[in-house]
């Protein structure tokens, strides 16, 4: 495309980033060259008569499948890293009451970088929540090396918790049903039914003395 010319002589330094529909770009080198990735082109578009799977061009252990007819002509799932300012703000109240969460507050600081937005967007709806006629398949992933290395005892534990904003404060809560933790993959998949907007991430269950405290998603 054209560039305008402030003045005669003007030195121009160009160079190509990828960008996906999350707005995720590719780095630059330290010199201002580009960087093969790791931003990947994937389809968001859910199709109806087969399984789809979408993934984070970002992160592509982490994924969402649908079912073939559980979903509506023309929807489409976007996956992000959260980066509104007032989700950002809901996000960081969240991680403050880990404990009310049964969050492991020890070594949840490992886990905090696994938050992701999915977005479904539909052509014919605007409701402000939607669900799927059956359950979606939702898979995030967590730290291969992390600083403060995960235990095969943590691991088991790990689980999908979704961001309640709905109450006095904003909690995670964990998401209900059946959760697989897949150690070679280091990714934790779960059943969603409920995905207009939804943010998800994973930590340590810890759960209480008396299961009669523990909270699920939806309250």
């Amino acid at each position: 495309s054209a560039l305008p010319t402030p003045l005669d002589n003007f030195n121009f330094y160009i160079a190509v980033t990828a960008v996906d529909f999350g707005d995720n770009v590719s780095p630059l080198q330290p010199d201002g060259g580009s960087i093969a990735g790791p931003v990947q082109s994937v389809s968001n578009v859910i199709r109806l008569t087969t399984p789809t799977t979408i993934s984070a061009g970002f992160d592509p252990r982490t994924k969402i499948t649908v079912p073939p007819r559980s979903a509506q002509s023309g929807q489409t799932i976007d996956i992000f890293i959260p980066s509104d300012a007032a989700l950002l703000a809901q996000i960081d109240e969240a991680n403050h009451f880990v404990a009310e969460a049964h969050i492991d507050e020890g070594i949840d600081a490992t886990f905090q970088g696994t938050v992701r937005e999915f977005v479904l967007n539909s052509r014919t709806s605007s409701a402000p929540d939607e669900k799927f006629s059956i359950p979606a398949e939702l898979t995030l992933s967590y730290p291969v090396q992390p600083q403060t290395p995960i235990s095969p005892e943590i691991e088991a534990d790990l689980r999908i918790f979704r961001l309640n904003t709905k109450g006095r404060v904003a909690l995670w809560e964990l998401v209900p049903g059946v959760q697989r933790v897949n150690r070679e993959t280091k990714t934790v998949t779960v059943p969603v039914d409920l995905l207009t907007t939804s943010i998800f991430r994973v930590a340590r269950l810890k759960l209480p003395n008396n299961l009669k405290d523990v909270v699920v998603y939806p309250n």
